[in-house]
């Protein structure tokens, strides 16, 4: 059984949107990695907590963004955009030789209007498969080539 921390229960009380718990979530021990989180956008949402909570548990978080932001205790990389084929040798070069050991790609477009199958904004399809399928690639690839990613990293 795991313990729920106050602020935990703090935020399932005050219905509070984005609360995680990481170590109910998983299980991992994060005092040991370094962890890679990637997402465009990441001045806010889920990706944001997530990291606040990874961060509060002692693992060395980086955190890749189109635009620049800062979150204290990340080493935040700037311009990094996965529609753009050379953000990952752009990233590579700037994490230097530090190897990874979880990657989560949370990287994420979703068109606002709703579509019906009659009126498709093709354009916007083709993004969102852009952000959401290819840009992972081109990231984890990338990693992956320069040896950054090693034998037993985990990729989410």
């Amino acid at each position: 059984m795991y313990a729920i921390d106050t602020k935990l229960v703090y935020a399932i009380d005050t219905k509070l949107v984005y609360a995680i718990d990481t170590k109910l979530v998983y299980d991992i021990d994060t005092s040991w990695c370094m962890i890679l989180i990637y997402w465009v956008g990441g001045n806010r949402g889920l990706g944001l907590a997530l990291s606040q909570e990874l961060i509060a548990s002692g693992a060395e978080v980086f955190i890749t963004s189109r635009a620049p932001f800062s979150i204290e205790g990340a080493s935040v990389i700037e311009g990094i955009d996965v529609q753009d084929n050379e953000s990952g040798p752009k990233l590579v070069q700037a994490l230097g030789d530090k190897s990874i050991d979880i990657l989560i790609n949370n990287a994420g477009y979703f068109y606002g209007p709703v579509e019906k199958i009659d009126s498709l904004n093709f354009e916007e399809e083709l993004k969102m498969i852009d952000i959401c399928a290819v840009g992972v690639l081109r990231i984890t690839s990338a990693l992956f080539n320069a040896g950054l990613l090693q034998a037993g990293s985990k990729v989410g």
